[in-house]
């Protein structure tokens, strides 16, 4: 089966080690949440599972094979990656931004390109920008115009393979409520189409608990918990991982699925 898996991977960073022998797995059907207190390790898994720093134990598969037997190219042509913090360094029209998406498929037509820029806009409710400089749009609008950057770049990866992987590092972190959920609620719709594993660092649990299939909670670069929402968000979980103790309740409004109180 397709899948993105990371297999009791150690990983240093500065001379550190920041995993410990950590195992997961995303795979096309399912939406992922990865969950941890500062330091916890979970932007490091993100690196690398993208491809992006090397790792000393363990190993990751790219559908069946090791990442490393991928290129930085076939795997761009796999997956994509959306960084915490992104910078254009130059004043780019936004149409441009999204565009980037398309560069690891030079087999797209400009014309096709051009459409698909614009499907994307429009799906983060963004297509009045289209021509604006993305330096002039707020941080929360730059961060949606880089979610369709790499909505693009799954569409295209998805002609190409049948299926592809998202990985998100804090992607609802600038934006307000409603494009918090609504970002979520792409990323679950596409998930909920079978052919993209997505994978997300949130800060927010109850984020996580609504609209995620399964949690990873990382704690020391240790895995503490992984699961179903409501097995890996229990009290004494959340205690050991933010050493802060919180209540667990039904969700009112989401049946099955738990809301996590701080005091």
């Amino acid at each position: 089966m397709p899948a993105l898996r990371v297999e009791a991977v150690e990983a240093r960073r500065g001379g550190r080690r920041v995993l410990r022998d950590v195992s997961c797995v995303v795979e096309p059907g399912r939406l992922t949440a990865v969950l941890g207190a500062n330091g916890a390790g979970k932007s490091t898994l993100l690196a690398v599972m993208a491809g992006e720093l090397a790792y000393q134990g363990g190993r990751v598969l790219l559908d069946g094979e090791t990442l490393g037997a991928h290129g930085g190219l076939e795997q761009a042509r796999r997956r994509a990656v959306l960084p915490q913090q992104v910078s254009s360094g130059f004043p780019l029209p936004v149409g441009a931004v999204v565009g980037m998406g398309a560069y690891p498929f030079p087999e797209m037509s400009q014309a096709r390109v051009d459409d698909e820029v614009q499907l994307a806009l429009h799906e983060v409710d963004l297509l009045e920008a289209l021509l604006l400089p993305y330096d002039a749009l707020s941080g929360g609008e730059q961060q949606r115009v880089q979610f369709a950057r790499v909505w693009l770049q799954i569409r295209a990866a998805i002609r190409r393979n049948g299926h592809a992987y998202l990985l998100m590092d804090e992607p609802v972190s600038n934006l307000d409520p409603r494009h918090q959920q609504g970002l979520l609620r792409i990323a679950r719709e596409m998930a909920e189409s079978g052919q993209v594993g997505v994978m997300v660092i949130l800060h927010d649990l109850n984020l996580a608990a609504r609209w995620c299939d399964s949690l990873v909670l990382l704690g020391g670069g240790e895995v503490l918990s992984a699961g179903e929402p409501a097995k890996v968000l229990t009290p004494d979980s959340l205690a050991l991982a933010y050493g802060v103790r919180p209540a667990v309740l039904p969700h009112p409004r989401a049946p099955g699925r738990p809301l996590v109180l701080f005091d």
